[in-house]
């Protein structure tokens, strides 16, 4: 991911941020608390400082407000997306996103040319490996014990208990192997194909996508308040799962058929 497209303005070095990718409120507050249970459930849970006690990867993944982040002037200040505060990164300024979150994974704000990362994207990480293997075991045999076995070693590395409680209940391991790969892969472009061959997409994607909260003076994490929206989505199980067959393939061979809706 290049710096230049992940990075919200007025951050790192150049100061250059376009914010093309931000992240949605849905997919901050899915991050567990380091107890196993979310933040609707957690005793945990602080309003005040909704980013302690949570899973690790939550902070090393996201630009989150109050993140101290590299300024232009190479002093690190707090990352202020609400536009009350009318810093470069404000929501809907440009180059200031448009949910208040913006993505921290593979980005380098101590470069000069923000066009350019010497990060390695990765296409296929052990984490995977793992995953992919606990997720056909789930379906194949559950209750295998090395399920458990190769999700705790993805877990345990976030500082999240194990799962161990939910061996033989397939339906329940299948959840938290899902979210295992939503959290672990942030960035890498796995969410959006995982929840096509799941057959979720029409749950996941039919719903608006939130930001940080409106009032600037509620507790950040509370997530009750009403919440800056990011964007309305929608998704069609008859036509999305499916994309186009380019009409130039379709004009060489007449034996092929569009698919359906497109």
């Amino acid at each position: 991911m290049l710096p230049v497209l992940a990075s919200p303005a007025g951050t790192g070095l150049t100061g250059q941020g376009w914010a093309s990718f931000c992240p949605t409120r849905d997919l901050v507050d899915s991050y567990e608390m380091i107890d196993g249970k979310t933040i609707y459930e957690s005793s945990l849970y602080d309003m005040e400082n909704p980013w302690e006690n949570r899973d690790t990867r939550l902070k090393k993944t996201f630009f989150l407000p109050g993140y101290e982040c590299l300024r232009p002037n190479g002093q690190y200040e707090p990352y202020m997306p609400h536009p009350a505060f009318n810093r470069p990164e404000r929501i809907n300024n440009e180059g200031g996103g448009i949910t208040g979150y913006m993505y921290l994974k593979y980005n380098d704000q101590t470069l000069t040319t923000p066009s350019r990362s010497w990060i390695n994207f990765s296409l296929y990480r052990y984490a995977e490996v793992l995953l992919i293997a606990a997720e056909a075991l789930n379906e194949y045999d559950p209750g295998n014990n090395r399920i458990v076995e190769y999700v705790d070693q993805v877990r345990q590395r976030a500082g999240l208990p194990s799962v161990s409680s939910v061996q033989n209940d397939q339906y329940k391991m299948r959840t938290y192997i899902r979210e295992e790969r939503r959290h672990e892969f942030v960035a890498e472009h796995k969410r959006y194909f995982d929840i096509l061959r799941w057959k979720t997409a029409e749950i996941v994607l039919n719903k608006p996508g939130y930001g940080i909260n409106k009032d600037e003076n509620s507790a950040i994490g509370d997530y009750t308040q009403e919440m800056f929206l990011g964007q309305n989505r929608t998704f069609d199980p008859s036509k999305h799962y499916l994309w186009p067959i380019p009409q130039k393939a379709l004009d060489n061979n007449l034996n092929l058929k569009q698919n359906p809706n497109w």
